[in-house]
C-alpha cells in the first residue's frame, strides 16, 4: 500500500510539474523554423501600422492586411538573427499583456514605453529606441504657441494607458490629468473632438499624427522647459523569464542591430 501511495504521489507531482511548464513554441510546417510571435497594435505610426499594400519589409497579419513600420523592421531583423520565422499578431494594446501571459505571443514590440506600474507586471529588454516627449494640440488653440510644459497648467492632457507618457503628465503642475486611453487613434479623436486640450506622445508619433491631421500641430518645449526624460521603447516579455535562453538570445540579437540599421529603419518608416 505504501508503495502504491508513493507511486501515485510521484505521478501527481510529475503531472503537476508538466502542467505548469511553458508550452513548446510553434514551428512552421513550411520552413521548419520556430515562429517568433510578435504582438503589436498596428496603430502607432511610424513604429507600427496597418496597410493593404504589401511591401518588401511588410509582414502579413491577415489575408489582405500587412503590418509595417519601424517596429516591424526591428522584429524582422531579430527573427532573422535568431533563425526564426516572424509572425505578427495584431492585438489591441490593452490586451497585449494578457496575450503574452497566455503564450499567444512571445514578445510585445509595439512602441512600448512602459509606465512604472507596468514595469512591475512584465519584464523588458534594454531600450531599442529613445524619443523626445512632445505634445500635440489643436492648431488654432493658444497652446499651439506654448514653449514650456508649465504653460499647460489647468489644461486637460491625456496619453496612452500604461505608458511612461501618462506618467510624464504628472510633471506638469496643476494639470488636469485626463483618463489614459488605450490607443493612438482614441487619443487623436479625443483631441480633435475637444475632449482634451493636448496629448503627450513621442516626437516621431507626433509627426505622423499631424501629417494625417492638418488641424493639429506639435508643441516641442524649449530646452529645460520640457519633460525631464526621454521615452525609452523596449520589448516586453512575460514576467520572470529574463533568465531563460529565449530572452538571452533575444537581447543578444537586439544588441547586434547596428545604429546604422536603426537609422535606416526609421527613415523608411517616416518616408
Amino acid at each position: 500500500m505504501k508503495k502504491l501511495l508513493t507511486a501515485v504521489l510521484a505521478c501527481t507531482l510529475l503531472l503537476s510539474g508538466c502542467g505548469s511548464s511553458e508550452p513548446e513554441r510553434a514551428v512552421s510546417q513550411t520552413t521548419g523554423k520556430t515562429y517568433f510571435k510578435v504582438g503589436m497594435d498596428c496603430d502607432d505610426a511610424p513604429f507600427n501600422s496597418q496597410t493593404k499594400q504589401q511591401t518588401s519589409s511588410s509582414v502579413i497579419i491577415s489575408d489582405d492586411s500587412y503590418s509595417v513600420g519601424y517596429d516591424v523592421n526591428i522584429a524582422r531583423k531579430l527573427a532573422e538573427t535568431m533563425g526564426e520565422e516572424i509572425q505578427v499578431k495584431k492585438i489591441s494594446r490593452d490586451t497585449l499583456k494578457d496575450s503574452l501571459d497566455k503564450y499567444d505571443i512571445d514578445v510585445i514590440i509595439s512602441a512600448l514605453s512602459p509606465s512604472e506600474a507596468l514595469k512591475k507586471e512584465m519584464d523588458f529588454t534594454k531600450p531599442y529606441y529613445s524619443s523626445e516627449r512632445v505634445l500635440v494640440v489643436r492648431k488654432d488653440d493658444k497652446a499651439a504657441k506654448y514653449k514650456d510644459i508649465a504653460q499647460f497648467k489647468g489644461l486637460k492632457v491625456a496619453a496612452l494607458a500604461n505608458s511612461s507618457f501618462d506618467d510624464a503628465i504628472n510633471e506638469i503642475k496643476e494639470v488636469k490629468h485626463a483618463d489614459a486611453l488605450k490607443n493612438t487613434t482614441e487619443l487623436v479623436k479625443a483631441l480633435t473632438d475637444k475632449k482634451v486640450d493636448a496629448i503627450v506622445v513621442g516626437k516621431e508619433s507626433a509627426q505622423s499624427i499631424v501629417k494625417k491631421n492638418k488641424d493639429l500641430v506639435v508643441v516641442t518645449p524649449d530646452e529645460k522647459k520640457g519633460f525631464s526624460t526621454k521615452a525609452d521603447y523596449v520589448i516586453g516579455v512575460k514576467k520572470g523569464t529574463t533568465d531563460e535562453d529565449f530572452f538571452e538570445n533575444l537581447q543578444k540579437a537586439l544588441d547586434g542591430i547596428s545604429k546604422e540599421d536603426k537609422e535606416t529603419f526609421m527613415k523608411a518608416a517616416i518616408a
